[in-house]
């Protein structure tokens, strides 16, 4: 049983350059691939997640993708606005993505950004 653990807080923010990069069902293979070299690599500012979801029924996604299967990854890099770009360009020059929305934005509304989407009472 664990009693109590400690932990550092670490300063992020106040923006971050984040969010999601959408790629077609059919390039999943490569993707994941690609997935398992970026992250093995990628500097600690860095926090990267590949999820398989659906494609919003909504702009700015291609109407054509729209409900379709995805490979979406989700991204953050909390650390100097000026190494975030580099650190993201391999992942932002992958394939050919449904939607590149990665942009500076405050990490609070990145946080938020998918808090939609959870299930009720996990709190992600």
């Amino acid at each position: 049983m664990v009693r109590s653990f400690e932990f550092d807080l670490h300063q992020v923010g106040p923006e971050v350059l984040g969010g999601p990069v959408f790629h077609p069902y059919e390039d999943a293979r490569e993707a994941l691939r690609f997935y398992r070299e970026f992250t093995t690599d990628a500097p600690d500012e860095l926090a990267c997640y590949a999820l398989m979801v659906r494609v919003p029924p909504e702009a700015p996604f291609p109407e054509a993708y729209q409900g379709e299967p995805s490979v979406a990854f989700a991204v953050c890099y909390a650390g100097p606005t000026d190494e975030a770009a580099a650190a993201l360009e391999p992942l932002r020059e992958f394939g050919d993505p449904i939607l590149d929305a990665v942009q500076p934005m405050p990490y609070a509304a990145l946080q938020q950004s998918f808090g939609d989407s959870s299930p009720e009472g996990y709190r992600w």
